[in-house]
């Protein structure tokens, strides 16, 4: 298929690592790419919150066959250099790297792939990573229980093993080091300047959350999934970016085990022959750590903004819940029931509920002869 492109440029996170502020910029700063001869093709509507600063997981989702659709997308003379940016593909790569590079070949056969892979100290990336967890996986386990499945050392090789074997050119950075020249970093590693770039106009951009603001996505999670960010992190990081994060308690004991664990996978050999000793991962003591995980006191604290921002995300979706479904069941003290079967006195007419009314007789029960009861705001987790 084609092999039009001089070259194949992916950043692959992993995640918590900056992906997502580098994606705004790269959104912002498609048209100089263009005059660099990148093509960095992005669809209108994630391109749109992007720019914003929202959240989007870059240009490719992590899927067999995006990626050659993603080539095939790109109009002829877009430029010479394709450019992709999508911190899931570090976690499909570690269990599809070779189905990825087959099709790669397919698409883009004798076409040099070159990876940026960012790394993290772990105990800031193990904080971070949990964050993420609770905001948008449905997590609803605790910070220490995080850290027992904390498997990235051994994620990193195999990701960048499998790709090195593929023949692509790896470079790892370690985002602990570059956080404060980020865009340096990605600048340099794309050969071109930084000044070049546009970066977006918020301070942070997919933010960690506050302690409270984590436990009510914890909790809501519990209910809903995966799918309750929309009520929670989404709308508050998306609108209040500058809230300064906060660390979730932790035992000393749980922190002692993590660092031991931690010192030896990254000093196998095989790790150490993957990442450069200059951008390697540093563990740190347990006085280093210690201090930043606070006692749970117990008490949560929101501020008026934080309040008004869940409120009127919750408002929204039972709001277009509501208009959505004009035959959304009534409720009220006489009018027809909601749950349950069917109600009684079906003689004339149907019950709704648990006999709440008594049938929808010759009008429509009780509780709507005079007037309509109050509908019943539902969520939709969907």
């Amino acid at each position: 298929m084609s092999t039009r492109f001089d070259a194949v440029y992916m950043h692959i996170g992993h995640g918590k690592t900056g992906s997502s502020f580098l994606q705004s910029t790269l959104a912002l700063s498609q048209d100089a790419l263009a005059r660099h001869e990148y093509a960095y093709p992005l669809a209108e509507d994630v391109a749109q919150k992007a720019r914003k600063g929202f959240i989007t997981g870059g240009n490719l989702r992590a899927k067999p066959g995006e990626f050659t659709t993603l080539v095939q997308s790109v109009p002829e003379g877009a430029g010479g250099k394709l450019l992709i940016s999508a911190e899931s593909l570090f976690r499909y790569l570690e269990r599809n790297a070779d189905s990825f590079l087959e099709e790669y070949q397919q698409v883009c056969a004798g076409v040099p792939l070159r990876i940026l892979c960012y790394l993290r100290d772990p105990v800031d990336h193990a904080i971070s990573a949990y964050h993420q967890k609770v905001k948008r996986s449905g997590y609803t386990k605790t910070m220490g229980d995080s850290l027992d499945q904390y498997q990235l050392p051994a994620r990193t090789i195999a990701v960048l093993s499998a790709l090195r074997a593929g023949g692509a050119d790896v470079t790892v950075l370690n985002y602990s080091r570059h956080s404060k020249d980020l865009l340096e970093s990605l600048a340099g590693w794309l050969d071109l300047p930084s000044g070049d770039l546009t970066t977006p106009n918020v301070g942070r951009v997919n933010r960690s959350l506050t302690n409270a603001e984590l436990e009510l996505q914890r909790l809501m999670n519990g209910h809903l999934g995966g799918q309750a960010s929309r009520f929670v992190s989404d709308p508050l990081c998306n609108e209040l970016p500058d809230i300064r994060s906060e660390t979730p308690p932790l035992s000393r004991d749980a922190l002692i085990g993590f660092l031991t664990r931690m010192r030896h996978e990254i000093a196998t050999p095989e790790y150490q022959a993957l990442v450069p000793e200059t951008e390697r991962p540093q563990v740190g003591e347990v006085a280093d750590h210690i201090g930043r995980f606070p006692a749970d006191s117990g008490q949560l604290t929101f501020t008026p903004e934080q309040l008004r921002v869940f409120v009127d995300s919750v408002s929204r979706v039972l709001l277009a819940r509501e208009s959505s479904d004009p035959e959304q069941p009534q409720r009220g003290g006489k009018g027809a029931g909601n749950r349950g079967g069917a109600g009684r006195g079906q003689g004339k007419g149907q019950g709704q509920g648990r006999g709440r009314g008594k049938g929808l007789g010759k009008g429509q029960g009780r509780g709507q002869g005079k007037g309509q009861g109050r509908r019943r705001q539902a969520v939709d987790p969907g």
